[in-house]
């Protein structure tokens, strides 16, 4: 049998204030939840109708110009992931080693699934912002690419005057570059410009790609056409994403190709005999050029690429190489002040600077025995000879100015128990860089053959002029 109907009102009981009150606040945050979840159309349309109309575009000119202080603040950026992984690297072992105290299995298991979670976790944070910031850097290279080939010819005529010729190559690459800083500006403010002018910049694409050879023209028309369709359905930010990050990767490749860009050919020229020389890694496997290897002397061009290093360093060893670059930058403003641009610091790389001071001269100072490695500097360990890793000694600042002073050989002023030892860092030195050291070889006997005899003037010269013939001949 069916119960009569009963209100919700006439459930509460008359006369509790309390529960009505209680009633009231439950409905009012319920309506602003559901509120704050579904946004109405209207507020959003009186909100954008409220809002000031977007600023005209900037000058064409001005956007696609490649300031040094973007590209320093991009390598400064890119210099800081080595320090952070190396933070990781050392933040791991910190827990590693309190792990290891943990004197029951089940919680030391517990703590090592915890730490390797969050290893995980950081590591897929910084891949994120280092893809973005790789990506960042592409669309600079792309920007540079196109305004060096958007660039007039500039000719010389005899009478010193500057010819400017407009080429139709150039007229291209400035219609190539103009689509491409507005697909740029377009993707990245469309709430603002709104979908017309992105459509706007679509139509000039397809009509460029239509009317070319490209091999690939196909899929980039296809990939216009699905972003547009996408549009006009009025799908979500996520759904039009992969549209667009295909037609932007597929538009790279387009201005690069000399059909379309004809100024390609131009700006790739100078490095066609580098390209030329391809060698394999011997971990990837792939075939690579001689620039995508590492310049170590130690370490042949056929060995390991620098992507791959670049890899094991990061999964591994995660050392920070930012003391030794500034330790192989002063070392080479030293050598520049004294002229001698034959030092052996000019052939060397940071990495290479790691394994001297690390192997050889075990990251400490050789008179005071101090570790900090920003307080260390590589000297000459004999003035009157050039730099070189057999000699150099590893000293604090204050100990460097002091040695840099002294006269004469260094053996007449230290112990000879010091001058041993310091003679047996430098052998360690030549084994550890003994490509090196037949490099500098080869440079001396080079150099020798090179050598010109002197005129039979010279003499006369060089006594006119008070020069020295003695190291000459």
């Amino acid at each position: 049998m069916a119960r009569p109907y009963r209100s919700y009102q006439s459930r509460l009981p008359d006369g509790d204030a309390l529960l009505a009150a209680v009633v009231t606040v439950q409905r009012a945050f319920r309506r602003m939840v559901v509120r704050n979840r579904q946004p109405s159309v209207r507020s959003s349309r009186e909100k954008t109708a409220a809002s000031p109309s977007p600023p005209p575009p900037p000058p064409r000119t001005t956007t696609g110009q490649s300031s040094k202080a973007v590209v320093t603040a991009l390598e400064s950026k890119q210099q800081h992931f080595c320090s952070l992984y190396t933070m990781i690297g050392k933040w791991w072992k910190r827990e590693r080693q309190r792990i290891k105290g943990i004197e029951a299995e089940h919680a030391r298991t517990a703590a090592q699934m915890n730490l390797l979670k969050n290893e995980i976790k950081f590591l897929l944070e910084m891949e994120k912002q280092r893809l973005e910031l790789k990506y960042e850097l592409n669309k600079h290279d792309d920007l540079t690419f196109l305004n060096k080939t958007s660039k007039p010819r500039m000719f010389k005529t005899r009478a010193g005057k500057l010819l400017t010729v407009d080429t139709v190559g150039n007229q291209k690459a400035r219609v190539l570059r103009d689509i491409y800083v507005e697909l740029q500006a377009t993707a990245a403010e469309e709430p603002v410009c709104g979908p017309d002018r992105r459509a706007a910049v679509l139509g000039r694409l397809r009509a460029t790609v239509a009317a070319s050879e490209y091999k690939y023209k196909d899929d980039l028309l296809a990939a216009v056409t699905m972003e547009t369709d996408m549009t006009a359905m009025r799908a979500g930010e996520r759904n039009v994403r992969g549209a667009r990050s295909r037609i932007e990767q597929l538009f790279r490749h387009f201005i690069r190709q000399p059909d379309v860009n004809p100024e390609t050919d131009a700006y790739y020229r100078p490095s066609e005999r580098r390209v030329l020389n391809v060698y394999t890694c011997i971990r990837c496997k792939r075939n690579l050029a001689a620039t995508d290897f590492s310049l170590e002397s130690r370490v042949n061009r056929t060995n390991v690429c620098a992507n791959c290093e670049w890899t094991e360093q990061v999964g591994h060893k995660r050392i920070d190489m930012a003391p030794y670059r500034r330790m192989l930058k002063a070392l080479r403003r030293d050598e520049m002040q004294v002229a001698a641009y034959g030092s052996e610091c000019f052939l060397m790389q940071p990495t290479e600077v790691y394994r001297l001071v690390s192997i050889v001269w075990k990251e400490r100072s050789a008179i005071g025995d101090r570790g900090h490695l920003n307080g260390l500097r590589l000297v000459r360990w004999r003035q009157n000879e050039a730099w070189s890793p057999w000699n150099c000694v590893l000293l604090t600042r204050a100990e460097a100015e002091a040695h840099c002073r002294l006269d004469g050989d260094p053996a007449d002023c230290y112990d000879p128990r010091f001058v041993q030892w310091v003679a047996t860092r430098h052998m360690m030195a030549r084994l550890q860089f003994a490509n090196l050291v037949q490099a500098v070889k080869s440079r001396a006997a080079a150099g020798s053959k090179r050598a010109k005899p002197l005129s039979k003037n010279w003499k006369s010269v060089a006594d006119r002029f008070n020069i020295n013939t003695r190291s000459t001949v």
